[in-house]
C-alpha cells in the first residue's frame, strides 16, 4: 500500500506529519491519543475494533508529530462507495469492515473515509485539527480519491441528550450558520450534510460497568442521562445491563485535484 504523503512538515509549527507505516513505532499512540478524547464508556465500545486499522491499513492512520511527540491522530481508511446515501454503511464498525473487504476482494477504491480525527488534550486550540484535516484531504487527493466522507460526532450534541439529532443538526446560529462547531468546522472546510446515522458505536456493559464508567448510582430501571453522551442510557436492573448507542452524521467532502 502506498504512502506517498509522509512525511511532511509545517515550518510554523515544526510539525511532522506521518503514518503508522512510515513510524511503526508510534502505532501504540493511535490508542492513547484517542482515548484522551472520549468518556469512558466509549472506550469498551463492543463493536469498533480500531486495532484493526493499524494492522490492515498502516498507510491510513496519521500522526502529527510535534518536536517528536505525538499530540494528534487520524484514523482513514479506502473505500468503495457508490456515492449513494443509502450505500452509507450504518457505523465505524461497518465502515472498517467494508474497507477491509474492498481490500481483500481487490476492489478500486474511490473514497477516504476519515473514521476520526482526535487532537491530545494538552494541545487543543493550536490550529491541530485543520492541520490534520488538510492532511487527510492531501491523502486523499493522492491516493486518486474524488471524495471524502466523515461520520461527524457533533461537539455540542452531549449538551442536549433529548433532542433527536434530526432536530439538532437543523440548529442555526444568527447569521445562518450550523449551531455546533463541529458540523460547522466542516461546513466551512466545504463539507455538506448527507444523513444521520443512529450508532456510530455501540456500548453494552453490566450495571456495576456502568456504574463505574460514568460515576453515577443506577437504582432503578430506566433511562439515564449521562456526561457525554448524545442521548440516554438505557439500563435495566432485571438483566444487569446498560446499552448505549452513540448517533453520529454523514458529511461529505468533495476533493480538489
Amino acid at each position: 500500500m502506498s504512502d506517498q504523503t509522509v512525511p511532511k512538515k509545517s515550518r510554523r509549527l515544526n510539525a511532522e506529519v506521518t503514518t503508522v507505516e512510515c513510524s511503526p513505532c508510534l502505532k501504540d499512540s493511535l490508542n492513547a491519543i484517542r482515548s484522551q478524547m472520549w468518556p469512558a464508556f466509549l472506550k469498551h465500545a463492543s463493536d469498533c475494533r480500531w486495532k484493526l486499522l493499524a494492522e490492515h491499513f498502516p498507510g491510513y492512520q496519521m500522526l502529527l508529530v510535534v518536536d517528536k511527540h505525538p499530540v494528534a491522530v487520524g484514523h482513514t481508511v479506502p473505500l468503495a462507495w457508490n456515492q449513494s446515501i443509502d450505500g452509507l454503511p450504518d457505523s465505524i464498525e461497518d465502515t472498517l469492515l467494508s474497507a477491509i473487504g474492498c481490500y481483500e476482494a481487490g476492489k478500486t477504491a474511490n473514497t477516504l473515509a476519515v473514521l476520526g480525527v482526535f487532537v491530545s488534550a494538552d494541545c487543543q486550540g493550536n490550529g491541530l485539527s485543520a492541520l490534520m484535516l488538510k492532511a487527510v484531504k492531501q491523502l486523499a487527493n493522492e491516493q486518486g480519491f474524488a471524495t471524502m466522507i466523515v461520520p461527524v460526532r457533533p461537539a455540542f450534541k452531549s449538551r442536549y441528550p433529548l433532542v433527536s439529532m434530526n432536530e439538532y443538526i437543523a440548529w442555526k446560529r444568527s447569521d445562518g450558520s450550523p449551531f455546533d462547531p463541529t458540523i460547522r468546522y466542516h461546513c466551512k472546510a466545504g463539507a455538506t450534510v448527507m444523513k444521520t446515522a443512529a450508532k456510530a458505536m455501540t456500548v453494552i456493559g453490566t450495571v456495576a460497568d456502568w456504574e463505574n464508567w460514568t460515576e453515577m448510582r443506577f437504582a432503578e430501571s430506566g433511562e439515564y442521562i449521562v456526561d457525554g453522551a448524545l442521548k440516554p442510557v438505557l439500563i435495566d436492573l432485571a438483566s444487569d445491563h446498560g446499552w448505549y448507542e452513540d448517533p453520529f452524521l454523514w458529511m461529505h467532502h468533495f476533493i480538489e485535484t
